[in-house]
Formats: structure tokens, sequence, C-alpha cells
């Protein structure tokens, strides 16, 4: 990539851009600690998770096995280490390139690789170039900003290469109903057939997955406030048909 100049705007020392995106399923059946296991706390929602890396051309090189929806992001990036260790490692030929990118010295024989804020842990065995986090009460120097805002510019075409695929490919946008076992393969194809080359990616198709992921967890949303309207009126039943029930054993008493 740094060859051919298509490396990234801010950051060409970094090889690609990896993302993770979500997609419901059905409830799966089993045991409540089985059960639980798919469900994505940020989505409210059962469901997979699948990791991709897209090069700054926009071509996927590569996608991970899909992960039950509780697994955090790190965690999927950290069991597919195999691919990340071999792909980010610089060839012979590639050492003399110019790579003053962050963490040269730390990983001198690496590329880097551009993630989001959940990867925060990930730099004491990657080259993982990430925004930084900021709270209430400990905000970011304007520098950190224009550096987090840098990064994001880089590695929004991972959210377009989504964008683009969900947009495409109604199978892994909408609700996936068939057998698990079948899922990977069918995501797979899917990646290989969002061909870039003759259609670059756009911004709006990063547009697109935003609004499809807010889609989702609307969704998700929707769906515990219904349990918390049900679980709330089932408790007022009760309460209520117990102070019934305490009311007629009062009044049997007295007759008595």
């Amino acid at each position: 990539m740094a060859l051919s100049g298509k490396s990234f705007k801010h950051f060409p020392g970094a090889r690609y851009a990896t993302g993770v995106t979500f997609q419901q399923a059905n409830r799966p059946a089993g045991t409540h600690s089985e059960v639980i296991t798919y469900y994505s706390g940020k989505h409210h929602l059962y469901g997979y998770k699948v990791e991709v890396s897209v090069l700054p051309t926009g071509l996927a090189l590569n996608c991970s096995p899909r992960a039950k929806g509780s697994v955090s992001d790190i965690t999927i990036f950290r069991e597919n280490d195999a691919f990340h260790l071999n792909a980010l490692k610089k060839r012979p030929d590639e050492m003399h390139l110019e790579d003053d990118g962050p963490f040269t010295v730390e990983y001198p024989r690496d590329w880097a690789v551009l993630t989001d804020k959940d990867y925060q842990v990930l730099r004491s065995h990657f080259r993982a170039i990430h925004p930084k986090r900021q709270t209430r009460l400990n905000p970011l120097p304007l520098e950190e900003t224009r550096n987090n805002d840098r990064i994001s510019h880089d590695r929004v075409i991972v959210e377009n290469y989504f964008g683009r695929m969900k947009t495409l490919w109604g199978v892994c946008s909408d609700k996936w109903r068939w057998d698990e076992g079948a899922y990977d393969l069918f995501f797979r194809v899917c990646l290989t057939l969002s061909h870039v080359r003759l259609c670059p990616l756009r911004a709006e198709e990063g547009d697109d997955y935003q609004r499809y992921d807010a889609r989702l967890r609307g969704i998700g949303f929707s769906i515990k406030a219904c349990e918390k309207e049900k679980h709330t009126n089932y408790q007022e039943g009760r309460a209520a048909r117990l102070v019934a029930r305490s009311r007629m054993r009062g009044d049997e008493s007295n007759e008595v």
C-alpha cells in the first residue's frame, strides 16, 4: 500500500482498519446460562458478532469466525491474533520504507492497525492506534481531540464497508433466522461479493451503517421496555391479588 501510494491519509503506517459488526438472530434454545452468552448488552438483542479488517483501498482483508453477542470486541481481536500478528508483520522488502507514525519505537517491525475506543489495552501486544477516551472530569486537550478526529477519519472506511454490505445483502442486515452453523459461510460469501473496485466506498454508506446499528439498538430497547412493562404489570397484579387475599382472610376471621 505504501509503495502504491494507496495508504491512509493521516496514518500511512497503518496496514488496515478493524471493526466489529453485530447482527440480530433468533433467541437460541438452551438454559439461561447458555442463551445469555448470545445477548448483546449494547443492542439488547441476541445475535452474532464478526470482526472485519479493511485495507485503505476499501477491500476486506479478513473476517473472523462468528462470536456470540456478549463477547467483547477486543476479545474477538485477541482470538483472531494469528491473523493480525502475521498480517501486521513487515516483510523484509518493507523494512526500508519510511514509517514515522505512532509507536514505531515499540514496534519497529510491525505496521499499525486502526481501531476504535474499545481497544484501549490492546497496545501491550499490538501496534494499535485508537482514539483516547475522555471523561467528564478529564477532558482531552485540543491536540488529542484533533488526533482522535484524524483516527476516526481514516478508520471510517470500516463503517463504510459495513454499510455497503448491509445495503447489498439482506442476509447480512435482516434478522438471522437460519441455522447458526451456516452463518459463517453466508457472511464470507457476502463479504467476498462486496466489490469496491468499480464503485468506491462512500461516506453515505457509513451513514447507512450508523442508521442500521441505531435501528437494531432501537429494536432492542423497545423489546426491553415491553419486557419491563410486562414485569411491572405482573408485579402490580400479584401485589393486588395478595392484598385481596389478605382482606378475604380478614373478613373470614371477623365472621368467625
